[in-house]
């Protein structure tokens, strides 16, 4: 004879059934609503422009691409250091191949692809499951706290000025908190709360003072490429001044964070576009939508060929041997 059931454990397994067709729904409805809005209005800046007039300079282009190129390089080596801060017995170059293959599940919504691929592609190379994830973890957070203060000068436009008069002491003191948070100790304090939070492992060790402080170091790096990379692609169909590169790093950033905080768009398909239309837009006019389209091909394609070419590394070397 069944035993009958309490309400309340009908109710636990009904909540458990249904949340992930909850959070489904509700990444549906807003992966419509931004690719709505921001194809909405990149159309508008599109059709402003006169293509006819417009010839592309590939050079410039191809330096984009090579600045891009360079950026995917630098994730692997950042996440590679920290492996080794972390115990594992890596060679962070070698980390390099198996997270350019595993970055192409940033395509897939939700994020859990690319994770999953990296961390079973680094655990074949003998890297243990919670290293591999807590040295992620890491670089993800380390990337989105710099690129969050390489963004904070973009406030200080002439039309933020006037609307916030006293603002320059909000972003001078949201820049000094995001610095003293990346302290080794206290950033390590902070991932450790964070993922006792999200009901995850904390970090297993603290990493080393030395390979966090050069993929601190890189990152800054990266965030430094990305903004060139930018100035280039608007180089390649316009007149621009090296002045302005502080503002494509600054709004790039920007567009880093929120793109990869939008778990529920590929890639941050949309929230990119729309945070370099409202950036860049009072800058370079409708020329920031034909930036958003060339930026994000050349991340596609950049994407793809390292993609590619860690395949391609992965299948050269083989499966690892055991005692790897």
């Amino acid at each position: 004879m069944a035993l009958r059931q309490r309400p309340s454990e009908v109710a636990a397994k009904m909540n458990s059934l249904l949340r992930p067709q909850v959070r489904l729904a509700v990444y549906a409805v807003l992966a419509v609503a931004v690719l709505f809005f921001a194809g909405r209005h990149l159309a508008r800046n599109l059709r402003q422009i006169d293509f006819a007039a417009i010839a592309l300079d590939w050079p410039a282009l191809a330096a984009a691409m090579v600045c891009l190129l360079v950026v995917r390089v630098l994730n692997g080596l950042c996440t590679g250091l920290l492996l080794g801060s972390l115990g594992a017995q890596l060679r962070p170059a070698a980390a390099i191949a198996p997270l350019w293959v595993a970055a192409l599940g940033r395509y897939i919504p939700g994020r859990v692809v690319a994770v999953a691929g990296a961390a079973a592609l680094l655990a074949q190379r003998g890297v243990r499951l919670p290293v591999a994830l807590a040295a992620m973890f890491l670089s993800t957070g380390l990337m989105v706290v710099i690129s969050f203060i390489a963004g904070l000068p973009l406030a200080m436009t002439a039309e933020f000025r006037r609307e916030v008069p006293h603002g320059w002491a909000l972003v001078g003191g949201l820049g000094l908190m995001g610095t003293v948070c990346l302290h080794p100790r206290l950033f390590a304090s902070i991932c450790n709360a964070a993922l006792r939070r999200m009901g995850r492992v904390p970090l297993p060790a603290r990493p080393a003072a030395g390979p966090y402080t050069m993929t601190a170091a890189l990152l800054v790096v990266r965030a430094g490429l990305m903004g060139l990379a930018a100035w280039w692609c608007v180089r390649s169909f316009s007149q621009v001044s090296p002045a302005a590169y502080p503002t494509f790093v600054g709004a790039v950033a920007l567009a880093t964070v929120g793109g990869f905080l939008a778990v529920f768009v590929p890639a941050g398909l949309g929230v990119q576009e729309g945070i370099f239309l409202l950036a860049l837009g009072p800058v370079l006019g409708p020329g920031s939508g034909l930036l958003a389209v060339l930026y994000r091909v050349l991340q596609t394609l950049a994407d793809l060929a390292v993609g590619a070419a860690g395949a391609v590394i992965l299948h050269a070397a083989g499966p690892p041997s055991p005692g790897a």
